[in-house]
This record gives C-alpha cells, sequence and structure tokens, in this order.
C-alpha cells in the first residue's frame, strides 16, 4: 500500500518536477535508410513502415523515477499523454497522429521492492510518403540502445517477377546469408544474416539472425513484400 501511495505521489509531482538534464534520443535510421534503399534499387513501391524501440532501467529511487519521468514528458511535447494507476503499477501512454504517420510512447511504473522499474517503448508507423524526411521528424523520447530497435519496411513491386529471383535479389543486395526459409509455391518466408547492420538474435543451431523477408506473391504476379531487421514486426 506504501508503494501504490508513493506511486501516486509521482503523478502529481511530474507535472512540476524540472531537471536541465536532456536525454538523448535520436532516431538511428540506418537500417530503415538501407531497407528503403534496397526497396527503390528493385522498383518496390513503399507503403508503410514502422519502427519499434523498447528499453528498461531497474532499481530506480523515487527520485530517479520523477527524473526520468519528467525527461520523457519533455523531451516528448509533442505527444498527448495521459496517465493509468492501478494498484500495481502505473503506465504513462503518449500519442502523436498526422497525415504520414503515428507515434507512441508508453512508459511503465512497477514497484519492485524498495526500488521501481521502469519500461520504455516507442513506436511508430508511417506511410511510404517522404520516408527519410518523415524520419527526421521522429524523435525518440528516452535513451536506447539500437540492439533494442526493430525496423519493418512493406510494398510491392511494379511488375511481376519470380519469388525466388527476387529472393535471390534482396539477399545479395542485403549482403545476407540465408539461416532459415519456409518456402510454398506463392510465399516466401527467409531469415539470413547480414554485417551490414550490428545486431542479431537467436535462430537455429544458436545462429544469429538480423534479417528477415516475406514474399507473396498475388494473382497478378505482382509481389507484396516485407523486409525487417532484426525480424519483421508486422503481419506479412
Amino acid at each position: 500500500m506504501k508503494q501504490v501511495f508513493t506511486i501516486i505521489v509521482i503523478i502529481f509531482s511530474i507535472f512540476i518536477f524540472n531537471q536541465n538534464s536532456d536525454v538523448s534520443g535520436k532516431l538511428k535510421d540506418d537500417a530503415l535508410n538501407d531497407l528503403h534503399q534496397m526497396a527503390l534499387n528493385h522498383d518496390i513501391k513503399v507503403e508503410n513502415w514502422n519502427m519499434y524501440t523498447k528499453e528498461s532501467e531497474n532499481n530506480l529511487d523515487i527520485q530517479s523515477v520523477k527524473k526520468e519521468i519528467n525527461q520523457v514528458k519533455k523531451k516528448g511535447s509533442i505527444y498527448d499523454w495521459e496517465t493509468e494507476l492501478d494498484e500495481h503499477h502505473m503506465t504513462l501512454t503518449g500519442t502523436y497522429k498526422n497525415s504520414n504517420r503515428n507515434e507512441k510512447v508508453i512508459v511503465g511504473v512497477v514497484p519492485s521492492g524498495n526500488s521501481y522499474n521502469l519500461s520504455f517503448t516507442h513506436s511508430v508507423k508511417g506511410n511510404g510518403k517522404d520516408i527519410m524526411a518523415q524520419v527526421e521528424l521522429v524523435l525518440i523520447p528516452f535513451q536506447y540502445d539500437q540492439d533494442n530497435q526493430y525496423v519493418t519496411i512493406s510494398g510491392e513491386t511494379a511488375r511481376p517477377i519470380e519469388l525466388n529471383r527476387l529472393k535471390e535479389k534482396l539477399l545479395n543486395d542485403s549482403g545476407a546469408k540465408e539461416i532459415e526459409a519456409l518456402k510454398e509455391k506463392n510465399f516466401y518466408s527467409i531469415s539470413g544474416y547480414t554485417s551490414k547492420w550490428d545486431n542479431g538474435i537467436a535462430a537455429i543451431n544458436d545462429q544469429l539472425m538480423n534479417f528477415q523477408l516475406g514474399l507473396r506473391k498475388k494473382d497478378n504476379g505482382i509481389i507484396h513484400i516485407t523486409m525487417g531487421t532484426p525480424i519483421i514486426t508486422s503481419e506479412y
């Protein structure tokens, strides 16, 4: 009960607590830029893109929690913020939307003994219009490791092409070695690894993978493509 009361105090404090320090959360867009360029190289019309970023901090005292929340809200001034509270945790959610992209930030505060654990997530989904120009406007309001960022881009070929041929072109362009694959008549799902990006998650036989490719051939021969690193975070 004491910790619940403390969280309530935090809610009222974050609106008046002020710090001069700032947080560096400029969006690291190298992977998205690479995927976008691959799409352009192969005459793929991009329909949408998304990035998901997560981070966490554990064993924080009350003052550190207030400082972190204040920094996120200060940096995320473009968001509309809402706060939810129950007897176990507090969640702050910030949302922003315009004609080209939707963004959401979620900060979770969970008591752990005499300290607190914080979790941060940021998600952004945009359309295929002026992608890199839109990315320049995105600022993640918390510090994060690029290993905790997931990038996905989707689109369609401008003209019919064979699945295997397009797969080989994209793997070659990415420099990825194929590690796992599911191949059906009109659908390929490929997982691979490339040194192009300094990230990866465990795949079969403990090999690293950091490039995922989904290809689905439509009745008219056009192929819908989804590419992601280290994995695809949307349906394909």
